[in-house]
């Protein structure tokens, strides 16, 4: 019998498995770039319905309570809230992710608009002193801690120059009754909206975290499966590589066989040609 060199068979043209990442990729690409500007939306549609509540509050003062207030600079400082708002809708057009800094620049700006309404209606003594917390309590709920504690210092700053600089609010002296009336209606009327803006804000963020988590799961479990496919593929190639080698060497011999085997007898042949019916089915199977 010759001396038989078998053919090996290599890995090399067999197809690549990779793991599908488009669905990872998509969901890192979402949380770098939408948490900062669904904030920042929420922030947007928050400040209008404020400017809009700020109008309508002056327009009460002016038309109701007929009070004496410094209209021009009041309606400056909501104006140029106006503006800003304006600038940060246009903002959310970009695709520039929104950072912490951004967001706390965001508050920061609401809380000096506050700080010059309070300051021309009474400053401490108004009612709607309390507003100083919503600020606050979107920055405990949205920022990490460190911009948490800056933005507390900033409020308590104004609140604490609000004490001792301000305009004072004109009262009628000879209603003392109207006026303590109209203090208690405002100071509920803080309240409200403290407790509205806080709940959507709390509910929005569990919405997101209850989202985020999902996604999350849903991520890993995809790079879990894609993890097994691949090691399964790795497995298989390995197994055809080792199979393929020792199949193509017996094919070969039992051809070497039944060239050898003419004179043989029947049984060997009948052997020979059932040993290369099952090697074909072997490599039928591999392929």
């Amino acid at each position: 019998m010759r001396h038989i060199v078998a053919p090996s068979h290599s890995c090399d043209n067999m197809p690549h498995l990779s793991a599908p990442d488009n669905y990872y990729n998509r969901a890192m690409n979402l949380f770098s770039t939408l948490p900062g500007h669904i904030q920042l939306r929420r922030l947007v549609n928050l400040r209008s319905l404020t400017v809009s509540a700020q109008l309508i509050t002056l327009l009460a003062a002016w038309q109701i309570l007929e009070m004496d207030l410094q209209w021009l600079h009041m309606l400056t400082g909501i104006a140029a809230l106006t503006l800003f708002n304006i600038f940060s809708l246009l903002r959310l057009r970009n695709n520039r992710p929104v950072s912490h800094l951004e967001l706390f620049i965001q508050l920061g700006c609401d809380v000096l608009a506050l700080s010059v309404l309070l300051y021309y209606a009474g400053g401490s003594t108004n009612p709607f002193v309390s507003l100083y917390l919503l600020p606050l309590v979107i920055a405990a709920a949205t920022l990490p801690s460190r911009f948490t504690w800056a933005m507390a210092a900033l409020t308590t700053a104004c609140y604490s120059l609000l004490m001792v600089y301000y305009i004072p609010l004109p009262h009628n002296h000879q209603d003392m009754d109207s006026a303590f009336n109209t203090h208690v209606m405002g100071m509920w009327l803080g309240f409200v909206i403290s407790a509205v803006v806080v709940a959507y804000f709390v509910v929005k963020m569990a919405e997101a975290v209850r989202s985020r988590d999902e996604l999350l799961a849903q991520v890993r479990e995809e790079i879990l499966r894609n993890e097994r496919l691949v090691a399964l593929g790795t497995q298989a190639a390995g197994a055809a590589h080792e199979l393929g080698t020792p199949l193509s060497t017996m094919a070969v011999v039992i051809g070497e066989l039944q060239h050898d085997a003419d004179a043989s007898p029947a049984e060997l042949r009948e052997s020979l040609t059932m040993l290369d019916e099952q090697v074909r089915s072997c490599n039928r199977i591999l392929d």
